[in-house]
């Protein structure tokens, strides 16, 4: 079935507005949103762009895997990562460190085998990272706005 994407009457000052919606999909970036009151572009391009970029940091936050664990990958963690990076490749890593992979209710606690590991895996969390922005551009560009004006 086609995407459902724009807004749409549903009452008198009721509207629905729609991003890669399908009844029979799951898309984790399908979107319906009722507003009570007939939306701007711009005010639609805010709730669009909006969920997109939630979606997004979503996806960089726990969509990536190493041993089958979930990385959890917020702002520290990514800073954290990015220092044991600098430091193994400068040759200055004396301590390897040690991860949480996984949820609060099922994780283990990983510790690095060696300064190349690290490195591998901070460059895999980069990849990952820019996979998931590539992806967020990528949605965006295809956005036909004109769906939008009501």
């Amino acid at each position: 079935m086609e995407k459902i994407n724009g807004i749409q009457q549903i009452g008198l000052r009721r509207y629905e507005i729609f991003y890669d919606f399908s009844p029979e999909s799951e898309s984790e970036y399908q979107l319906r949103q009722v507003v009570e009151h007939k939306p701007t572009i711009e005010e639609a391009k805010q709730i669009v762009l909006g969920h997109v970029n939630t979606v997004v940091q979503e996806k960089i936050l726990q969509g990536l895997t190493y041993h089958d664990y979930m990385v959890w990958l917020s702002a520290e963690n990514q800073r954290n990562i990015t220092f044991a990076y600098a430091m193994a490749s400068g040759g200055d890593l004396t301590v390897l460190p040690t991860i949480k992979l996984g949820s609060d209710e099922d994780f283990i606690y990983y510790t690095f085998s060696s300064a190349e590991e690290v490195i591998t895996f901070a460059k895999t969390v980069q990849e990952h990272i820019e996979d998931c922005l590539q992806e967020g551009r990528g949605k965006k560009d295809e956005i036909d706005w004109n769906d939008y004006v009501i």
